[in-house]
């Protein structure tokens, strides 16, 4: 997984050291610019348990990659009237 850039610190960390923003939003390990960022870029997604805290392209199996949040979730929204497929790991 490897060590990213933490701005808040500014200290390399493991993903799952990445801090809160100061405004208190979540950041993630990107694994594209080895840096802690709040939004994950394009065609990836936050895995946002404690023991990850990584953007992923697919989620693992029981989580869902929600276009909306841009996180691996549980449920998919009913807001977004979509679905969790098992067989793609996306909310559709």
């Amino acid at each position: 997984m490897g060590y990213y850039a933490d701005d808040i610190t500014r200290l390399c960390v493991p993903s799952i050291y990445c801090n809160n923003t100061v405004d208190g939003q979540s950041t993630f390990g990107d694994q594209t610019i080895r840096k802690c960022v709040t939004v994950c870029p394009f065609n990836y997604y936050a895995d946002v348990r404690s023991n990850k805290k990584l953007c992923v392209m697919t989620c693992d199996t029981g989580l869902y990659a929600d276009d909306l949040t841009k996180q691996c979730v549980p449920i998919c929204p009913a807001s977004n009237k979509t679905y969790g497929s098992n067989s793609t790991n996306r909310c559709v």
